[in-house]
């Protein structure tokens, strides 16, 4: 089975063992619903737990786990990852960011622009940083400069309108 971090436990929430989490998932409400199992590790072993509760708190994921009612129950759990079985399934057009990273990067005349190297989220669209024989560019992710994502074979076709610019 392979496994998708999803979150990091950051701190406990008052004193009935809930956990404060930092997600790291876009599917916050399926990820981390009642009844889910989510893992953590101990010493390279997975340890499943269910979730008992869930709820957002400011930019934090507030949840309880089954058989843990207290917070002296949960602080060893303090600063671990989270994880969860499976990726969830995508719907068109959208894509896993580590799938993406390391993608080649060519224009719509098939130019090799450079490799996706890093992304930054924005509230507006995503940011795709990408590195190529011109230097660094920082390009954004929305659909009419976005034409083409194949996954399979690592490669993204924009439309280039101002790659040759260094930012």
């Amino acid at each position: 089975m392979e496994y998708q971090q999803i979150g990091k436990i950051v701190n406990t929430h008052g004193i009935r063992g809930e956990l404060k989490i930092i997600a790291s998932t876009d599917f916050v409400q399926e990820r981390f619903a009642v009844n889910k199992l989510i893992f953590t590790k101990e010493n390279d072993t997975l340890i499943e737990h269910k979730i008992r509760t869930f709820r957002l708190h400011k930019h934090f994921v507030l949840l309880t786990i089954d058989n843990f009612n207290n917070i002296n129950d949960v602080l060893y759990l303090k600063g671990q990852d989270i994880f969860s079985e499976g990726r969830a399934t995508l719907a068109p057009n959208q894509y896993y960011y580590d799938d993406l990273i390391n993608c080649e990067v060519f224009d719509l005349n098939d130019n090799y622009l450079g490799i996706l190297t890093d992304f930054s989220e924005t509230s507006v669209y995503d940011i795709w940083f990408i590195s190529g024989p011109n230097g660094k560019f920082n390009f954004p992710n929305r659909p009419e400069f976005v034409k083409k994502v194949d996954i399979k074979n690592k490669k993204i076709i924009i439309d280039d309108w101002n790659s040759g610019s260094d930012q």
